[in-house]
């Protein structure tokens, strides 16, 4: 059960879940966490009413193995919890807060293990941070860390030991910020496991970009690279449109079934050919007509699309385009920042060069524009 149901109130106006984290939405990071867990067999989300269209339209585009249900959550952690309970039957839940996205299978795998024949099994690390208590700024008591012990998820607890705790919890009228705490006010024991300090929750703004660090470097990440080659022959009946941008300087343009565009064509396919989906020419056929005459910049938005769903993130492009004419350099820094944009990375993952075939052959003749692009992308 992963719990994605919070305001994010320490965060500001930022839904922490959803920010992008090293190319991935921050809940995406632990929803593949869990479906890599041997031990987990389901996949429960706990979400906002705001948040349910868009949690669905995520889980449709991952690769998951494990049966996933969604449900909305309620105004605290307990009621979210309990809402995911009534909803589920099975021996053990492992509740874990989406908010902590370097969390690891391995680690979901030990606490899962540590639970069975237990009523409850927790992550946990030792404080290690001097204590104090304070009052209006003023220290007013030191606090022994000996036995103090800072908890983490996920945590497993059996269904019925959690159902049995919310009841005394309600009777007590016990304000529940954790499911130990279920298991603790029945007076059953709760199994520590050793947790790992890299499994942080991401609380306030600082901690995004730690635990991106934490994950760029806990986790292997797989690199390609991809080659793109285009050409087109000039006509003066068309328009010039390179890098998805109309250059009307221009008084010849390029044949071709969209818009022609080389330049961005080859980065298409330097995209599509670094993690082996087809070419350009698989995806966006000129024998169908809804591509006709269809702006080519729209072709590396839906390529870049497909590439997240598949786990991928653009790293840099690098291309150049081969033509007497027209003149690209002079728009270069447009035509990168367009490239840019479309790809949502920043400009400096954009490299465009041009160069002239020197007068020789067709594209010395201006018969044609050509474009090589290579592409890094990674996951």
């Amino acid at each position: 059960m992963i719990l994605a149901a919070g305001r994010s109130e320490r965060l500001g106006n930022v839904d922490k879940l959803w920010v992008t984290l090293n190319g991935k939405p921050l809940i995406q990071w632990s929803i593949e966490a869990f479906d890599s867990a041997a031990e987990i067999s389901a996949i429960t989300l706990v979400t906002r009413s705001d948040r349910f269209d868009q949690l669905s339209d995520l889980v449709s585009k991952l690769n998951l193995t494990k049966p996933v249900s969604i449900i909305l959550g309620g105004a605290t952690r307990m009621e979210s919890v309990s809402n995911a309970c009534d909803a589920i039957d099975t021996e053990y839940i492992a509740v874990h807060d989406g908010a902590r996205p370097c969390i690891t299978p391995a680690l979901i795998n030990a606490v899962c293990t540590a639970a069975r024949g237990n009523d409850c099994a927790c992550l946990s690390l030792p404080v290690v941070e001097t204590l104090v208590r304070t009052r209006e700024h003023r220290e007013t008591e030191r606090v022994d860390r000996a036995n103090l012990t800072a908890l983490q998820t996920p945590q497993v607890i059996r269904l019925s030991c959690w159902r049995a705790g919310k009841s005394v919890a309600n009777l007590r009228s016990v304000d529940v910020t954790d499911d130990t705490h279920m298991a603790t006010m029945l007076e059953k024991p709760v199994v520590h496991v050793a947790g790992d300090r890299n499994n942080i929750k991401v609380t306030y703004a600082a901690d995004i970009a730690l635990a991106g660090q934490i994950l760029r470097t806990s986790r292997q990440m797989e690199y390609r690279t991809g080659f793109g080659y285009d050409i087109h022959q000039t006509s003066t009946t068309r328009e010039c449109h390179l890098g998805g941008i109309h250059f009307t300087e221009s008084s010849i343009g390029l044949l071709g079934h969209s818009d022609a565009d080389v330049l961005l064509h080859a980065i298409c396919d330097a995209l599509l050919g670094a993690v082996a989906l087809g070419d350009i020419g698989v995806h966006f056929p000129p024998s169908d007509d809804r591509h006709k005459g269809r702006p080519s910049s729209e072709f590396l938005i839906e390529v870049n699309q497909l590439l997240k769903e598949h786990g991928w993130t653009v790293g840099n492009i690098d291309a150049t385009v081969i033509a007497e004419a027209p003149k690209l350099m002079p728009r270069a820094h447009e035509v990168r920042t367009h490239i840019s944009q479309l790809l949502d990375v920043s400009i400096d993952k954009v490299s465009v060069k041009a160069t002239t075939n020197e007068g020789l052959g067709a594209l010395g003749n201006g018969d044609g524009i050509a474009a090589h692009a290579v592409a890094m992308v990674y996951r």
